[in-house]
């Protein structure tokens, strides 16, 4: 039987906290479970890799400070060969967990599965699945959440990292439903805290 791992994708202190001002309940949840997560594989030997991919922007996109004590393999280091099962937590539910080259639709290792409950959706959130998201739910859903303010963070020199319109949560139903929208368009394997401990024993 071959090695488990997790994998962080992007646990960024700045963007988490940046949630955590819109959903503290839900950045305080995914917190806790990313606790129990990471002291469980320490305990069990199981390599946490640090998959944090700051594109030189190394102050802006420091990992979280909760989470620095813990020891991480580096992404560069990272041999996905000696692995059969991975875990992948992180930031953003809608991107990076699912598009880095060690995010779920990338990963080469058989068995892998993103951790809903210890995984974060960015506020506010953009592109084609979003648009499409709210374009289904309705007027009322859109007009409540959409905006053409981008975020300081994805502003470079002056200039747009990435374009809007910009979809900013105000309520945990919206975006529930719009990760669960996102999780079934990209067939995602999904597991629990919970699930992830019952495969331990």
């Amino acid at each position: 039987m071959g090695q488990k791992c997790i994998i962080l994708i992007d646990i960024w202190h700045n963007a988490i906290e940046e949630v955590n001002g819109y959903l503290p309940e839900y950045v305080n949840n995914f917190k806790n479970n990313l606790r129990i997560i990471l002291n469980i594989a320490e305990i069990k030997d199981i390599d946490i890799i640090n998959a944090n991919y700051n594109h030189g922007r190394e102050k802006e996109r420091e990992i979280h400070n909760d989470f620095l004590d813990y020891n991480m393999i580096k992404k560069k280091n990272f041999q996905q060969n000696k692995y059969d099962t991975a875990y992948i937590c992180g930031l953003s539910l809608d991107g990076c967990m699912l598009k880095r080259d060690l995010g779920y639709k990338n990963l080469r290792i058989k068995n892998k599965s993103i951790i809903l409950d210890a995984s974060l959706n960015e506020i506010p959130t953009r592109g084609v699945y979003a648009d499409k998201f709210f374009n289904k739910m309705g007027q009322l859903w859109k007009e409540e959440v959409i905006s053409n303010e981008c975020p300081k963070r994805w502003i470079v020199n002056g200039r747009y990292e990435w374009a809007g319109p910009y979809y900013y949560f105000k309520k945990q139903n919206q975006l529930d439903s719009y990760v669960s929208y996102v999780m079934e368009k990209e067939n995602v394997n999904l597991k629990s805290v919970d699930d992830f401990l019952r495969e331990l024993e």
